[in-house]
């Protein structure tokens, strides 16, 4: 029964979609699944302890002492709290050469546990792209003389471009959230306005109004 047991945990972990690895109590990676060779690309012979893993993994000596005090400490915590180990991400260098970034979490099984990999470069990589793309899009408007902002229903709204100038107030003195801006709208233009607003969130008609604003002077 014990050795079915063990082949039915075995069976799990080499079909699991993710990285996986079984860590004994003294060290050794005992089971590794085929993702997990596809992945990092290291062998059971090129890293058969976690020691060998974090060497291959984390080459420079600095990053590495932080690495492993970090899961150290996490798998310790998870031991004695008996929850999962807490989530991190690593930078992992790759047998041939890449460097990925990983968030590695786990389950303690007595002085044991179980590892699971997550890579998550190409997110962190798409990330970083729509930051980029976003800064662009900030220094743009910013230097237009056009107003662009971002309206965040839950009543807040991020103004992009020169409103404060056009409506005559100083640098970020013109309100930032809906209720200020409605208040500012001109009244006989606001039932208009936000019917327009609802007809867009509902489907229904593409956005766009032309209306009034009361500039600080009451212009």
């Amino acid at each position: 029964a014990l050795r079915q047991s063990g082949e039915r945990f075995r069976q799990l972990i080499q079909s699991a979609p993710l990285p996986l690895c079984f860590v004994n109590g003294d060290g050794v990676i005992e089971v590794r699944n085929d993702r997990f060779l596809e992945v990092f690309g290291y062998t059971e012979k090129e890293v058969p302890t976690l020691t060998e893993w974090w060497k291959a993994a984390c080459p420079d000596e600095d990053y590495r002492r932080w690495a492993v005090e970090t899961w150290g400490a996490a798998v310790r915590k998870a031991g004695m709290d008996g929850s999962d180990i807490e989530s991190v991400e690593y930078n992992v260098t790759c047998r041939d050469g890449p460097v990925r970034q990983v968030v590695i979490s786990g389950t303690t099984l007595g002085r044991d546990f179980l590892a699971t990999f997550v890579d998550v470069t190409e997110r962190k990589v798409m990330e970083e792209a729509l930051r980029a793309e976003k800064e662009r899009f900030r220094i743009a408007a910013q230097t237009s003389n056009d107003v662009v902002y971002e309206w965040d229903l839950k009543d807040h709204v991020e103004w992009l471009g020169k409103i404060d100038e056009m409506l005559g107030h100083g640098p970020g003195e013109f309100p930032r959230t809906l209720k200020d801006w409605a208040k500012a709208v001109h009244p006989d233009d606001l039932p208009r306005v936000m019917a327009e607003v609802q007809a867009h969130l509902e489907g229904r008609a593409p956005y766009g109004a032309e209306y009034r604003v009361r500039r600080k002077d009451g212009s």
